[in-house]
């Protein structure tokens, strides 16, 4: 607060000979420079009565006492212990006039000080810092802390409000109110004024200027505030209808520009605060599962459990500095209406199905933003959940989408319903895999199915190596030997406690199976041939062109279209066909190799003759015969 500075009082025709002076003056020195005029530093020191600096952050001002004009400010800050000066304030030139009194002030809480100087010729030179003497600050007994805390001036009716921020009450009896033209007005009539009271001053208007105006509060004794709003201080001048007060409420800094602002609905006799918010943003739902304080991200399938599950609901309003607060949060299995909700004070309105299928809902405190569900059914339960604002904010609308949770139980031990071989199967191909059929809600654990939970042995108790895959959409186990498996063998599968499926659920008891291989085969058919080729007789006249080449085609025959293995096609051309090669051929090769079911091929390319049928197999009475080289034998002689 500021002591009271009055105006002199002064004819209006000298207030504007100062004004015009002054323009002159400014002009003038604009004009023979061409640049703005540097200031004049006012420098000084502070101290207490001991001589000691006063702490940095202690605000000095400067004022023009014969003008009453405020020519600026600035905090203590400790240069340097040798140098004699702790403020420094830029000040122009032109309010610098000789002869007028300057003085410097500092308060800060009950401590005050105060210098005065008398401007002498020169001293309003920039090039030279005008020293004053140092401010002396002492403590002073508490002054009544009453304020001028708003006002309207721009109104049918004005009012100016004053609020005690001192810890006593405030007689405001021969108190006055007193604007820039030195107008008074008795305060007397309001009584007294209580701590962190309020008391509103009215008059008609026409007292207070509209665009600027100095209000003082003057005690019995002393000036207690001062506000200059508009043109004549720095407080906003406040527009028809509006006011201008402290922010935040009652406090005084003594700098009007900082501690006053426009109010577009006038508070009197209450506390100054700045118009509500609108809420705009939507509330956040957060998800987690105590005591874990994790978020879990919207869309998340939790893992599967044999349990219950607590679900933690946490909402938060988001609204800014002016939250709403949050309405209902709803809840629903299904991500459409009929919802659960959930209200703010606890209430719940059971409209869906979150009640129902064995879940529950439980409050938490502080019941308006936790409370949690417990959710017992068996499988998979997606919940949908999102929460409203009192300014019907959507939480949906916010994320572009419903957020959801998805539970997991499975509570039941899983057990093998299918599998292959079947139990007591005969027959089964020695290539055979291994498979059961696991019954479980939740899929099987596949870390638990390995070689060591999952046995196969044969009658005589030895382990088959193998390996073991699971899939989890089908959710089969196969077992695939590494080598085939043996013929006419029982083997026995068993699938051990060992397994678990993935909520924790460990088999019951080891489940056991027996199959049993097939027979040995007998082995595969052969395939074997003779082929006799005669070009080449005795006498040219007798050879033919083509039997040597007629075998080689038919080797290619058997060998690449029919299966023949090499070896076992005897080839017998020209002088190697004896009659006595071709009978060892097929009396002894064939006979010592061939066997039942073997498919054998002779195959001969010559000259032939016919001879007469012996055995009735021929219809025209006639066995074919193929000549030897000798041309006097054939083999049916054989």
């Amino acid at each position: 607060m500021k002591e009271k500075m009055k105006e002199k009082k002064q004819n209006k025709m000298a207030i504007v000979m100062i004004a015009i002076v002054a323009i002159s003056v400014t002009v003038s020195m604009v004009g023979v420079s061409g640049q703005p005029a540097q200031p004049v530093l006012i420098r000084g020191d502070v101290i207490f009565e001991n001589e000691t600096r006063v702490p940095d952050g202690w605000l000095v001002n400067l004022e023009d006492t014969t003008d009453v004009v405020y020519l600026g400010n600035d905090t203590t800050e400790e240069i340097h212990p040798a140098v004699p000066h702790i403020y420094e304030i830029q000040v122009d030139p032109s309010s610098i006039i000789e002869g007028h009194e300057i003085k410097a002030w500092v308060r800060n809480g009950n401590w005050y000080g105060e210098v005065p100087h008398t401007v002498q010729s020169g001293e309003n030179d920039p090039a030279f810092p005008l020293m004053m003497e140092d401010i002396i600050v002492s403590e002073e007994a508490p002054t009544p802390k009453v304020v001028i805390n708003e006002f309207v001036s721009d109104n049918a009716t004005e009012w100016v409000e004053l609020y005690n921020n001192g810890s006593s009450p405030v007689d405001l009896t021969g108190w006055t109110l007193e604007d820039e033209a030195g107008t008074s007005k008795s305060l007397s009539s309001l009584g007294t004024i209580g701590v962190d009271g309020y008391k509103v001053f009215t008059c008609a208007s026409g007292w207070l200027n509209n665009g600027g105006d100095i209000i003082w509060l003057n005690s019995t004794t002393e000036n207690v505030d001062r506000v200059g709003y508009g043109t004549s201080g720095g407080a906003p001048a406040p527009d028809v209808g509006n006011s201008t007060g402290r922010y935040p409420n009652g406090v005084d800094t003594d700098n009007d520009a900082a501690d006053f602002r426009e109010f577009g609905t006038p508070t009197p006799g209450t506390a100054n605060e700045l118009p509500a918010e609108e809420d705009t943003t939507a509330p956040t739902t957060e998800v987690t599962i105590p005591p874990d304080t994790t978020s879990i991200p919207s869309g998340e399938e939790l893992p599967w459990t044999n349990g219950d599950v607590v679900i933690s609901f946490r909402r938060t309003d988001n609204g800014g500095g002016n939250p709403s607060g949050v309405n209902y949060t709803n809840l629903s299995t299904s991500g459409t209406a009929p919802w659960t909700m959930m209200y703010y004070n606890g209430t719940i309105n059971d409209l869906g199905n979150i009640g129902l299928e064995n879940i529950s809902i439980n409050l938490t405190t502080p019941i308006p933003y936790n409370f949690t569900i417990n959710v017992t059914a068996e499988g998979t339960t997606k919940i949908y959940y999102y929460s409203v604002d009192n300014a019907t904010n959507d939480e949906r609308d916010k994320l572009g989408y419903t957020p959801n949770v998805t539970v997991r139980i499975d509570t039941v031990a899983p057990t093998i319903d299918v599998k292959s071989p079947a139990s007591g199967a005969p027959d089964v191909p020695v290539t055979t895999d291994i498979t059961a059929h696991f019954d479980s809600v939740s899929p099987m654990n596949s870390s638990t199915l390995t070689t060591d939970t999952v046995i196969v042995v044969n009658s005589t108790d030895s382990s088959v190596t193998g390996i073991v895959t699971y899939d989890d959409a089908t959710q089969n186990v196969t077992f695939t030997p590494m080598d085939n498996l043996e013929y006419s063998e029982t083997y026995n599968v068993t699938v051990t406690t060992g397994v678990k499926d993935l909520a924790g659920n460990a088999m019951e008891s080891n489940y056991s199976w027996e199959f049993t291989t097939a027979e040995e085969p007998a082995p595969p058919a052969d395939k074997w041939a003779v082929l006799i080729g005669i070009a080449d007789y005795p006498g040219t006249e007798n050879d033919l062109d083509s039997p040597d080449n007629d075998v080689a085609d038919m080797y290619d025959v058997l060998t690449e279209r029919s299966g023949f293995a090499p070896d076992h096609i005897l080839m017998l051309l020209n002088e190697s066909a004896t009659k006595a090669n071709i009978a060892d051929a097929i009396e002894t090769w064939l006979a010592n190799n061939e066997a039942a079911d073997d498919t054998v091929v002779i195959y001969y390319s010559g000259h032939g003759s016919y001879d007469t049928d012996d055995n009735g197999d021929e219809i025209d009475g006639y066995d074919e015969c193929p000549n030897t080289r000798s041309l006097r034998n054939h083999t049916k002689q054989l």
